[in-house]
This record gives structure tokens, sequence and C-alpha cells, in this order.
């Protein structure tokens, strides 16, 4: 079925693929000759996918810029704020380059070379921050009840990328969920964990939590609360509703002593 006119089509949500970021040979001006200047263009592409695959910028031969992968957003939990709201998890998937220790990172510095920010160290990365029980032991341990706050951060790729370059314009796709705030760099703000000082998950007992007013909705938007009249106070409420049951006792009494009565 067509779409109607001026409608907004909602991209599909799909996950990032850090393959999709490895130039092609192409690209890098790798190609079949026997010249001299296609053998030291072959040589720079070789350099271009050791500086991809280990630092993560261009070094020695290299003139190309080189891209870093990696994909920052939010994840929801399922698991609501004491406000109502989910609350989500901010995933950074970018290399950091912490992975080899600052010995080795100031050796490669002090040698020309850049730091090892590329995707080699990014999955060791990754690996190591998924084998880091803490967080497991910490919620294991915990009320189950989280305190939250809310936190605008970056989204999408290094290069202010939100979705796969290509795109079919009948069926979009994105990789971040929900709505993006307005401006640049592409950001979003949603409501997550809130920390301590010392970056420890706070948690709060079930009292504690159900005490918090439910003001928002579990996508984060303000629940719509009963309109009161103008002019029309509580006290003046409850009197009417008062006036109201003792009419209906009297008509009871009333209908009661009739019958008696007869």
């Amino acid at each position: 079925m067509a779409q109607p006119p001026n409608k907004k089509i909602d991209p599909l949500v799909v996950g990032y693929d850090f393959t999709d970021t490895v130039p092609l040979p192409g690209d890098i001006g790798v190609h079949d000759g026997e010249s001299i200047e296609q053998l030291i263009d072959n040589i720079k592409g070789i350099n271009h996918y050791l500086d991809y695959i280990a630092f993560g910028q261009k070094s020695l031969f290299n003139t190309r810029d080189v891209n870093r992968p990696g994909l920052r957003r939010f994840v929801g939990t399922g698991i609501a704020c004491p406000n109502g709201a989910e609350m989500n998890i901010y995933y950074d998937s970018t290399v950091k380059g912490n992975i080899l220790g600052e010995r080795i990172k100031r050796g490669l510095v002090s040698a020309g070379l850049p730091p090892p920010m590329g995707m080699a160290p990014g999955i060791l990365e990754d690996a190591r921050d998924a084998l880091n029980p803490v967080p497991l032991l910490s919620a294991a341990m915990a009320t189950g009840f989280p305190d939250c706050e809310l936190q605008t951060k970056p989204v999408g790729d290094l290069y202010g990328n939100t979705q796969p370059a290509d795109q079919d314009p009948k069926n979009p796709k994105t990789w971040i969920e929900g709505d993006l705030d307005a401006g640049w760099p592409p950001r979003q703000t949603k409501w997550v964990h809130k920390l301590d000082r010392s970056d420890n998950e706070i948690w709060l007992t079930e009292n504690e939590f159900n005490l918090v007013p439910k003001t928002l909705n579990f996508d984060g938007s303000k629940k719509k609360l009963m309109q009161v009249k103008e002019g029309f106070s509580t006290t003046s409420q409850q009197a009417n509703v008062a006036s109201k049951l003792a009419a209906v006792a009297v008509l009871i009494a009333l209908a009661s002593t009739f019958i008696f009565l007869k």
C-alpha cells in the first residue's frame, strides 16, 4: 500500500555492523599494476589497513584518513525508574585506547606511532568490559529499585552518522532508537541509573521507590494529570459529596418510614 503524502516513515532500527567501516582495496588506491607508482600506492594501502586495525589513524606511509569504528547509543532495560520512566544504559563501543596500558601507549608515541585505537584494541576492550563481573554482582546484591537521573549524551558514530550509508528511501534504516534532540552533533536525553561520587550505582528501598510520584509514562513522556475546575477546591468537593450522601440517607429514611406506616 502506498504511503499517504507527507506522512513520516519511521525508520527500521538495525544493528551496527563494524564491517561496513572497513574500506575496500579500490577505495584506498590498491590496484593491479606494474608501475612504481602503483607499487607505492599498494604499500600505502597495506599501511592503511594496518592503521585501521591497530591505530585508528594514519601513520608512516599512509596518507589517507582512517575511519574509527564504534557506535554510541542508549539501550532500554525494561526496568522502571522511580518517576515511572524506563531506565536506559548508555552503550559506547568506540575505542578508548586504554587496553594495553599507559606504558605501551607512551612507547608507541615515543617511536612516532599513534596510540592503539584501531579495530583490534576495540575488540579487546569490548571483551574486557563484557567479562567484568562487577556490574552483575552489584545488580544481584541490589534491591531491584534503581534511582535515576536524566542525561544527555552524543549518539551515532564518531562522525555524526546515525544510520547506514546505503539507504532505501521507501524503507529507511537507523542505528538509534527514538527521536534525536535538536542540534548538532546528534544526541539524546534519557533516564539512566544514577551513580554516587565513586561511580557506584544508587539503589533505593522499595518504600523509597514507591514514595516518588510516578509523573512520567514508561516512554519518558509526561502523564496527563486530571484537570480541576478553577475555583472548585478540594474542601468544596468533599462538602458536596457529603451533602449528596446526607440527601440519600434522608430519602432512605423517609422510604423506610413510609413502608413501616403502610
